[in-house]
């Protein structure tokens, strides 16, 4: 959970238990410095593998990097715009969207499935997505096989998702639930 949330708040130390017992902490402890970058009025640390995200600024905010030995901020020369629809700029937004994804699988806007179905077309590989290469049809079909059989052996893998109950049916079970809260209520006073 804290390397999800490394590049907006680089000092995050989770502590907790591993398997053998031992205390641990996440991410490990030590002096490290950070990069930092800003623009605008935003101050993000520039980690590897993670991409910064910057608040509204306004478009001739410069980038700038903090300069510890000037102890000053230094602007960095403007490099090229690129077009969304290039892929370089295509492969930054879903390394974002993995990131959120990472943060709040359920808030992110975009699931797993998506991600998985955007990197095979975009052959951007990310995190949450891997490919296993195989040399020949026989090695695909044998890889498919023990795949179908390691998710029929285990039937809660058959479930992709539950869909939220509808707002009816939570307002009548809210209903019910007073409903017999108030009953108990007036028998419990007429008993005393």
């Amino acid at each position: 959970m804290a390397d999800a949330w490394v590049d907006l708040l680089p000092a995050l130390e989770i502590h907790g238990y591993d398997a053998a017992g031992a205390l641990v902490s996440w991410p490990a402890s030590g002096a490290v410095e950070t990069p930092l970058l800003r623009l605008g009025g935003s101050v993000r640390p520039l980690l590897p593998g993670r991409l910064p995200r910057f608040g509204r600024a306004p478009a001739d905010a410069p980038l700038e990097y903090w300069s510890p030995t000037e102890k000053a901020w230094r602007a960095i020369e403007p490099g090229a715009r690129i077009d969304a629809t290039e892929p370089w700029a295509k492969a930054a937004a879903l390394q974002l969207a993995q990131q959120d994804h990472e943060r709040t699988p359920g808030d992110a806007g975009v699931n797993l499935k998506e991600l998985v179905k955007s990197s095979r077309e975009s052959g951007v590989m990310l995190p949450s997505t891997s490919y296993i290469v195989v040399e020949n049809a026989a090695q695909w079909r044998m890889l498919d096989l023990s795949e179908r059989q390691k998710l029929d052996q285990n039937a809660a893998l058959n479930f992709k998702e539950t869909p939220a109950p509808a707002w009816a049916w939570l307002s009548a079970g809210f209903a019910a639930w007073l409903a017999f809260r108030r009953w108990r209520q007036r028998r419990s006073a007429v008993r005393a």
